[in-house]
């Protein structure tokens, strides 16, 4: 297993401060590192972006040997030539009290339609690093559909899912 050579104690925060709050927190930090070489790094001006941790579920129907994605509408693919409607996996914020599984179940359904069962989740992947960033990644193996077709939340039918 991976085991990071430095650490947090070879950070060194100068000053730290919030300039957005809203969906995510934004936080200007000034920083030096401690270089592989030794020494330290010349004080650095970087932004920290901060969100919940989150689920994300690759939804893969073992029956037909399909993997279901959803589109839904990202704010940060706006500039995109082919515009901000985006095909991904079925994800969510662990913004509840919600276990990271009861979130995949829900989002599951909010987002795709699809009805799955905590049992049914095969792969849950955490990871080592628990920060606020972090990502639960959490694979459905046996997928029982409200019906045939995934529908996104626009009701897109054309474009709304994506095989093997």
């Amino acid at each position: 297993m991976y085991k990071p050579v430095l650490n947090q104690s070879d950070v060194r925060i100068a000053d730290r401060k919030t300039v957005y709050q809203g969906f995510y927190q934004v936080q200007k930090v000034k920083l030096q590192h401690r270089l592989f070489q030794g020494g330290w790094s010349k004080v650095l001006d970087r932004e920290l972006v901060l969100r919940l941790p989150a689920v994300a579920v690759l939804m893969y129907d073992a029956t037909t040997d399909q993997v279901v994605l959803i589109e839904q509408f990202r704010v940060g693919a706006m500039t995109h030539e082919e515009g901000p409607w985006q095909l991904e996996m079925v994800a969510g914020m662990i913004d509840t009290l919600e276990t990271p599984e009861q979130v995949a179940v829900r989002e599951c359904k909010e987002e795709s339609g699809a009805i799955i069962d905590q049992n049914d989740l095969e792969l849950v992947w955490n990871d080592p690093f628990k920060k606020p960033s972090y990502l639960f990644a959490l694979v459905a193996g046996k997928l029982s559909q409200t019906n045939r077709k995934f529908v996104t939340k626009s009701k897109n039918k054309e474009n709304n899912i994506c095989t093997k």
